[in-house]
Order: structure tokens, then C-alpha cells, then sequence
């Protein structure tokens, strides 16, 4: 045992393999439902969703899923992607590209010759030659080719080509090929041999200004690997699909990125697995197939059970709540064991060792201050003012015009919920507070 405060509740799931077996409770149905599928000989040619509520633990489930199955035999290497925050399908792409890119295994001892060897390592160069136009779509990079080069190469990597330079002919020359299949226009001149002039090195403008140039370059990719690694596929795992971008949850980009993930999916030269709220999932049953469903637990015993293991695991079992103020905790999440989480996190960060263990009394005095932080916001006031309006009426929902944008208050004080539009719960644990606000 150690201790690490930066994971001691830190909601994500951690990165290391043996800190996500210790700290995996309570989904074996639907890790066991969800192994048959990936250990499966016909795994399905749609993105594999991991749904449910927000803040559920889909994240982690998810990331040992993909674990476990590679350990019993599933012949994968996994790629993580967070989809979050990254504002557009391009970028998550980009992320794609990138990893598998650093992934790639080297050239096998036993099959070299120098030959295949500069043959691997010149095609590889160009992988990491384009680099700088995965991201941008608005980037043009050079490079130098036979026009006969170029032709190949726009077709292999699905390219937008243009000659960089024109160079003007001679009339001696006018027999010569104007227009290659490629964009743009090219006159060569220096010879009169048409032969000659196919050999000739001439420099060429690089771009991949649409998305699908960029699916068509990963798969390209994919196939490269599979010179060196014909066993195990790619799984790629995109979390938090629908939180693409928070500013539209499950919005156009979304939809843009789940098209792509689609095109991935359907080549069979990779799995695609991703995290996404219900809420998003549903109505996308011909996009995505179902993996696993992860539900909020019924009972608090099993958020106290998670506590206990990340105590044990990070901070050499030394607790960090008393039993009345964790059970309390623990009962006014719904189940959440994200949101637990973060709660417990959230209320650590502002109360000083020598407090410890955290008191009930210590909790509630936290979760007012916090309001009263939120109350002097101008642009939360309008939020708050509501929510109060509805804690005084014995109400624990509030409805808006319409959806609210991006605010510290989402998935702390308020949770969207499923199936009404730009309707929120209150946070049972903020209720209280408010309500002895009001009294008070």
C-alpha cells in the first residue's frame, strides 16, 4: 500500500493496469456478457457502445473490459482516445492517427533485408511526413514525386495532390500529357521525352481537407501495421463520445465522428468501442451495437465498498470520512459512483489534515459555503434563483427555456435528465443545503 492524493478520488479511471483491476467492483454480469462478445470470433462491424446514466462508470468498466479481454486471449492492442473536449470529430481522428502511429511495432529481426528495411522505413517517413496535416484540414505540406508517384499515391492515400510549381513548356513539347488525374495543372519541360519527363522529381502539394481523407489515411495505416502484425487487431476506444463537444452535447460533431467510427468499424481492420450516456445511445441502435449497459447501484453498500478499496489503494488504508458523514454521502448520489467520487474529492480538497477524518457536520458547512461561492457568479445567479424557487416548492427537478450551456453547476448541482428537454435534477446532497439556507 502507498500513497497517491492526486487518485486517492479522482472520478476518471486510472491508467495503471493493476490500480484498475484492484479497483473494479461490482459489474461482473456485465463483464462477463460483454467478454463474450469481445472474445468472440465474429465480432460485430458497428462501434460497441458502453452506455449509461451519467457519472455511472462506464469509463472504468469500459477500460477493464478491454483489459480482461486481452488477458484471457482477445487478440487486440488497445488504443484509448478521449473524446471530450475535443471539439471536433477532426481532432479526435487526429488522436487516432497519432497514438496508433507511436504504437506501431518495429520491423521484425528475422525479416530483414535491406530492401524490405528501407522500403518499411521510406513508407513510414511519409506516415510521419503527414502528421502536420492530420489535425488541420486547412494545411498544406510539399513533397517530391514522379508524376507517376503521385498518381499512385493519391489513390493509395485518398490525397488531394496539386503541382506546388508550374513550369512553363517550351513548344518543342507540346505532345506531353497537360493534366495528370490529379488536381491541378503540370507542364514539364527540360526534355522532350515523355518517358523522361514521367521519371522527373517534381514537387507536389500535399492536403487532407476532409475528414474522410483522414479515415482512409488510418486505415492505410492499419494496413501497414498488419506488415509486421497480422495477429492482433486495433481496438480502438473512444470515451465519452457524446461529450465531443460540451458546448452541444450529442450534437453535429457527434454525429460527424460516430459516421467515422462507422467507416472504421465496418473495414474490419479494427474494433471500435465506445463510452456514451444514454441519453445519446438511444435512437442510435443502427449506429451502434450494444456491448454493455451499466446501470447506478441500488444500494449505498456497494459506493462504501469503492471508497474502501481506494482507501487501501491510495492512501495506505488510512480513512478519510467518518462512517456518518460517508453512509450520508453515499445515500444522496442516486447511485452514482462517479458522482460519489467527485463529491468525496471535491470536499477533501477544502478541509485541512489536522479535520481529518471529515465529519458530517464538516460536509454540510463544505456544501454551503459552496453554494454561497455559486450565489456570487453573475452569470449563475439567473440558474441558482430557479433552482431555489423549486427547492422552496418541494420539487427536486427545474426546467429551462432551453438547454443550458457549459457551467460549473452541470453534473454537480444539476444532472440532465433522460428524455426531457432541458429538464435537470437537483442534487439530493445540494437539497439540504438549500433548504437550510432558506430556513436559516
Amino acid at each position: 500500500m502507498s500513497k497517491s492524493p492526486a487518485q486517492l478520488f479522482h472520478p476518471n479511471p486510472p491508467d495503471d493496469e493493476g490500480d484498475l483491476r484492484r479497483l473494479f467492483y461490482n459489474r461482473e454480469i456485465e463483464l462477463e456478457n460483454g467478454l463474450e462478445i469481445l472474445l468472440s470470433d465474429a465480432i460485430p462491424t458497428l462501434p460497441l457502445a458502453v452506455h449509461g446514466p451519467t457519472r455511472s462508470g462506464k469509463s472504468h468498466f469500459a477500460r477493464f473490459l478491454v483489459v480482461e479481454a486481452i488477458a484471457q486471449g482477445a487478440k487486440f492492442e488497445a488504443l484509448v482516445v478521449q473524446a471530450s473536449d475535443k471539439s471536433t470529430a477532426r481532432r479526435v481522428l487526429a488522436k487516432m492517427y497519432t497514438g496508433l502511429l507511436k504504437m506501431l511495432p518495429s520491423f521484425p529481426e528475422g525479416f530483414k533485408t535491406r530492401d524490405s528495411q528501407d522500403s518499411w522505413d521510406r513508407e513510414l517517413k511519409e506516415y510521419h511526413d503527414f502528421l502536420p496535416l492530420i489535425e488541420d484540414p486547412e494545411r498544406r505540406i510539399e513533397v517530391e514525386y514522379t508524376e507517376s508517384e503521385a498518381r499512385q499515391r493519391s489513390v493509395k492515400f485518398g490525397f488531394s495532390l496539386a503541382p506546388s510549381v508550374t513550369l512553363k513548356a517550351p513548344a518543342s513539347t507540346a505532345g506531353l500529357t497537360a493534366e495528370p488525374r490529379v488536381e491541378g495543372k503540370l507542364e514539364a519541360s527540360r526534355s522532350s521525352d515523355h518517358s523522361q519527363g514521367q521519371s522527373q522529381k517534381l514537387k507536389w502539394t500535399v492536403a487532407l481537407p476532409t475528414d474522410d481523407h483522414v479515415v482512409t489515411l488510418i486505415l492505410q495505416l492499419l494496413e501497414f501495421r498488419r506488415r509486421v502484425e497480422d495477429v492482433r487487431r486495433v481496438l480502438f476506444l473512444v470515451d465519452d463520445l457524446d461529450l465531443l463537444d460540451p458546448r452541444l452535447e450529442n450534437g453535429g460533431e457527434c454525429s460527424v465522428l460516430l459516421d467515422r467510427l462507422g467507416a472504421l468499424a465496418a473495414s474490419k481492420r479494427c474494433t471500435v468501442v465506445v463510452t456514451v450516456r444514454t441519453q445519446s445511445y438511444n435512437g442510435r441502435e443502427k449506429e451502434l451495437q450494444p456491448l454493455a449497459e451499466i446501470g447506478t447501484w441500488e444500494s449505498a453498500a456497494a459506493l462504501l465498498e469503492v471508497y474502501q478499496r481506494r482507501i487501501d489503494c491510495f492512501n495506505d488504508g488510512e480513512v478519510v470520512y467518518d462512517a456518518e458523514a460517508l453512509k450520508w454521502l453515499a445515500n444522496r448520489v442516486e447511485g452514482r459512483v462517479g458522482m460519489f467520487l467527485q463529491h468525496c474529492q471535491e470536499i477533501r480538497a477544502k478541509v485541512a489534515r489536522a479535520e481529518l477524518p471529515v465529519t458530517l457536520a464538516r460536509v454540510r458547512a463544505r456544501l454551503n459555503e459552496q453554494l454561497l461561492e455559486w450565489r456570487r457568479q453573475a452569470e449563475l445567479v439567473f440558474i441558482i434563483e430557479r433552482v431555489d424557487t423549486e427547492v422552496r416548492a418541494g420539487r427536486q427537478q427545474v426546467a429551462f427555456e432551453e438547454e443550458l450551456p457549459p457551467n460549473p453547476l452541470l453534473l454537480r448541482l444539476l444532472a440532465p435528465i433522460v428524455g426531457k428537454k432541458a429538464t435537470y435534477s437537483i442534487e439530493p446532497l445540494y437539497v439540504d443545503a438549500i433548504r437550510s439556507q432558506q430556513a436559516s
